[in-house]
């Protein structure tokens, strides 16, 4: 028996060893960063998809717009966001959606209702979430589905919830859908985009709601799917949302 574990001794040793490197290596993330690397890699092998769908167009905020539009950013609703709403849905738009976070009150009205009646007297009368909302309203009469977006909030106590827009343009019942997006811990790399969130926070108000990223609920909207249940198979990592999995 000695004989024997002294044969196998240096290879009993070298295991050993080696599981212990593993295990530390393991710990300390190696193996994640090296996979993450690898994931990159294909990514770039595989080179971009040169897929243009003629249906979507997007409207962005670019150096030239900062130049053109004569306000000054956070654009006013009342006559920026609004018009964009009007002109769009005229033009046929069957789905605007806004990647933009309108979850505090329109910083034009907020600045008009500072300045004192004697210098002017219709400021006051300036709503510009109010002219929003209308707007909205307005759209999806014309058959234009209005998506906006929302994001999860954390109080200082660590509570979670939806943060939305503000009441006056809730009123109109547009869409919403997620906008975070959750990096690698590994790196803080974005490789990866929600389906949908669900608040998990027991204390919340929001607990156990579940809400889709804007992404998803775009595509929804553009082709009529009804959400009427969400089918989760979690073992699997596969989800269905009617005709679409």
């Amino acid at each position: 028996m000695k004989l024997i574990f002294k044969k196998y001794y240096p290879i009993i040793v070298v295991g050993v060893i080696s599981f212990i490197i593993t295990l530390v290596l393991h710990a300390a993330g190696a193996f994640s960063l090296v996979e993450t690397k690898l994931y990159d890699l294909r990514f770039r092998l595989r080179g971009p998809i040169d897929k243009h769908d003629k249906d979507v167009v997007l409207v962005e905020i670019d150096d030239e717009s900062y130049r053109e539009i004569p306000e000054s950013y956070p654009y006013p609703r009342s006559h920026v966001w609004s018009r964009a709403i009007d002109n769009l849905s005229k033009a046929g738009a069957k789905v605007i959606v806004f990647d933009i976070q309108f979850d505090n009150k329109d910083h034009y009205s907020t600045q008009l209702n500072k300045i004192p009646d004697n210098i002017c007297e219709t400021c006051k009368n300036i709503d510009g979430d109010l002219e929003f909302s209308n707007s909205i309203k307005e759209a999806q009469q014309n058959g234009t589905t209005i998506i906006l977006a929302s994001k999860i909030g954390q109080s200082i106590e660590g509570y979670q919830s939806f943060i939305n827009p503000v009441s006056k343009i809730m009123d109109a019942n547009p869409k919403i859908g997620l906008v975070d997006q959750f990096s690698d811990n590994i790196d803080n790399v974005h490789r990866r985009y929600p389906i949908f969130y669900q608040i998990t926070d027991k204390f919340s108000d929001d607990y156990g709601k579940e809400r889709l990223s804007i992404g998803v609920q775009s595509v929804l909207s553009f082709k009529n799917i009804s959400i009427n249940k969400m089918l989760k198979d979690v073992d699997n990592n596969r989800i269905k949302i009617g005709p679409l999995h």
